[in-house]
């Protein structure tokens, strides 16, 4: 089928580049229009917050998501001067139509007021800009603006470069490695042409997929990078097997096309493994987690797309090659030896490689979730520094406080004195709470809405965002104090606000990681035994996914949590980023398939052409060590702009998935992999209902 594709690719190539390049130019166009369109917002649907935050919106005209906080570092010694500077505050808020405004608070010297948009995060995030400016038109030269949307707008900028960076990187590495791999020739431009026309058409849809659905600001540092790596491998593999079949002496077309009989199924068969994979990341119902699984999804896709169509047209303008180039079908010696070593000695083979693998994954049992972390920013933001001001100087839980609402089912409710009775006892019970610093309370707006139906405390803690305290507290309120309130009938209460939000994220996505790892074996179970044709090399490539993970998973906690390895990890945190850990076991879990695929592929393929298994092993790793080698490289260099970036999460993402690669390609399929396979001998091709093995001559009539 491959085969036929290809020859049509062929006879219309014309057509094909044509296509290829408007999509690329569109998708470059869109690229660039794309970061407008992204949000940082852990809205979860279906959850307490959601509901708290909606009516919060709906009856006191309040937006989680698009309050700003202006803050002086050093407040005015005189009254006078403060009630000037909310004159002047007033004045350049109605930059934004619809803000509003509170007074200047001082403590510790310094002061701050909110300024309450009815925008959402990313309109708010635009405005960002202009508030500032017309804070100094207006001769508040001295403040700074915070909160949410200013943290998003100076963030954008900050990804944008850190993501130039990692293409550069990941250009000259890839460059280097690919002529290294298949020898100096115009042929080493196909790779980076097919990764550039992967990027740019996955970023252009995107684009139109983040006008209907939410995306997260993390998304096209994701595509970008993930998607290079992934395209240089998949055009790696295939252009060192078409120099194998070009340096047989055939024509050109029949070189490409026995290349994409081959190479182009694995191909085929790796991009739906992985976006297999990362479709798994649908069953968190969290729109951050959807938009991280449309471009895990589409990113392999449009990445076997390129390699099935641009790919053979490209090797058939610029697929010419010296004789004894890098490609020429020479096996790697390194490879060689160590798959001799696995052979002749499995079982201690494996002992000596799964013992360090199980102790890197110690550290595993450490592992703690949080929605992110205010504490990890970089301090070259303008928004970080008014906000170590507020937490310094006021409390940490300032910029994001807790909503706490008690509703009543008719207007007039919150005023009944039970109902009123019931919220001073909570607020009492929160003001004895050692992590809690302010309670604000009141019986007029804006702590009660206008049908006077609902009341709202606002509950400022003395821990920030995303700190274990935090969530505890949450949870105390949701629960135990809840209770001792003692509300009366038909009053409920609802908790709200940036720290509800966090724990309801971190609730939803820890909930789904068993179906996300029950998910990913299913997956691979089946596609393995029918890509193999073996259930018994499925299994085993699950099992072996599952230590190469937890390896990594610990490498990460060790490094970000108890500062082993810097400068890798530039953070120390109390919690990994919830997103982090289900993205990166179902990008491990996509790409530990895709190597796998690359090498046991070419093992059936020399058992085929009469190989004992012994052999075939051999074989098969040196066939493809060099090329499997060569995509992690290409892949950990891609993922520079992750893990040498700004951003603590992206950091956490690059660091796992550097580890994991590296361990996966260069441990567990160059050692583990053949001595696991020599272990089980001819069982290792096992079908249920097959008699003989996938490439074994059949039986005699």
């Amino acid at each position: 089928m491959t085969r036929r594709w290809a020859r049509l690719v062929l006879a219309h190539k014309n057509l094909v580049l044509g296509l290829w390049l408007v999509l690329g130019t569109l998708g470059a166009i869109g690229a660039r229009a794309l970061p407008a369109l992204l949000t940082t917002s852990l809205t979860v649907p279906g959850s307490q917050s959601a509901a708290a935050d909606a009516l919060l919106s709906q009856r006191f005209g309040a937006n989680v998501e698009g309050a700003f906080v202006v803050v002086l570092a050093q407040a005015p010694a005189r009254a006078a001067q403060l009630s000037v500077d909310d004159h002047r505050l007033r004045a350049a808020a109605s930059v934004i139509e619809g803000a509003k405004t509170s007074t200047f608070a001082t403590s510790g010297g310094a002061a701050y007021a909110t300024v309450q948009s009815p925008l959402d995060l990313q309109a708010a995030a635009a405005a960002t800009k202009e508030l500032r400016a017309a804070l100094l038109k207006h001769h508040l030269d001295r403040a700074e603006v915070t909160g949410a949307p200013a943290l998003q707008a100076d963030v954008t900028p900050l990804l944008a470069h850190d993501l130039a960076v990692g293409e550069v990187v990941a250009a000259a590495v890839a460059l280097v490695v690919i002529t290294a791999v298949i020898g100096p020739s115009l042929a080493a431009l196909i790779p980076l042409l097919a990764a550039v026309g992967t990027v740019t058409v996955a970023l252009g849809a995107l684009w139109v997929l983040a006008h209907v659905v939410t995306m997260v600001l993390y998304v096209p540092n994701l595509a970008e990078l993930i998607g290079v790596g992934i395209a240089l491998d998949y055009s790696l593999l295939i252009v060192r097997r078409y120099g194998e079949y070009a340096m047989d002496g055939g024509s050109r077309q029949e070189a490409v096309l026995a290349t994409m009989e081959s190479a182009g199924r694995t191909v085929a068969w790796s991009g739906l493994t992985v976006a297999v994979a990362l479709s798994a990341l649908f069953v968190v119902d969290v729109p951050f987690i959807h938009s991280l699984a449309i471009a895990g999804v589409l990113v392999p896709l449009v990445a076997v797309a390129a390699a099935l169509s641009l790919q053979p047209v490209l090797l058939s303008i610029l697929g010419s090659f010296r004789r004894g180039a890098g490609l020429s079908g020479a096996a790697s010696p390194v490879w060689r030896r160590l798959a001799g070593l696995a052979v002749r000695a499995p079982r201690w083979t494996l002992v000596g490689t799964l013992v360090p693998l199980v102790a890197l994954s110690i550290p595993l049992g450490w592992l703690r979730l949080a929605p992110t972390s205010l504490s990890a920013l970089p301090a070259s933001l303008a928004s970080v520094p008014p906000l170590t001001v507020l937490s310094e100087r006021f409390a940490p839980g300032l910029v994001t406080p807790i909503d706490v609402l008690v509703t009543t089912p008719v207007p007039g409710g919150a005023l009944r004195a039970d109902v009123a009775a019931a919220t001073l006892r909570l607020a009492r019970e929160l003001l004895a709470n050692q992590d809690v610093a302010v309670v604000a309370i009141g019986s007029h707006p804006p702590y009660v809405d206008r049908a006077r139906r609902d009341r709202l405390m606002v509950v400022v803690a003395r821990s920030s965002l995303g700190a274990s305290a935090t969530g505890v507290l949450v949870g105390e309120i949701r629960g135990r104090l809840a209770r001792e309130a003692r509300l009366p009938a038909g009053a409920s209460l609802l908790v709200g606000g940036a720290p509800a939000q966090g724990v309801d994220f971190v609730t939803r996505v820890d909930g789904a990681i068993p179906i996300i790892v029950a998910w990913l074996a299913l997956a691979s179970l089946v596609l393995q035994s029918v890509s193999f044709g073996s259930l018994s090399l499925a299994l085993l490539a699950i099992a072996l996914d599952g230590v190469a993970m937890a390896a990594a998973f610990g490498a990460v906690v060790a490094v970000f949590r108890f500062g082993v390895g810097v400068p890798f990890g530039r953070y120390h945190v109390g919690a990994l980023e919830a997103w982090v850990p289900v993205f990166l076991l179902a990008m491990l879990f996509g790409l530990s398939m895709d190597y796998e695929m690359f090498i046991v592929r070419r093992i059936r393929e020399a058992r085929g052409a009469g190989a004992d298994d012994a052999s075939a092993i051999v074989a098969g790793l040196a066939g493809t060590g060099r090329v499997v080698s060569a995509a992690a490289l290409i892949m950990v260099a891609a993922l520079f702009g992750l893990y040498a970036g700004s951003v603590v999460g992206l950091q956490e993402l690059g660091v796992g998935l550097a580890i994991g690669v590296v361990i996966d390609a260069s441990v567990v399929r160059a050692l583990v992999l053949p001595a696991a396979i020599a272990l089980l001998g001819r069982s290792a091709w096992w079908l249920p209902g097959r008699k003989t093995a996938p490439g074994a001559p059949a039986p005699p009539a």
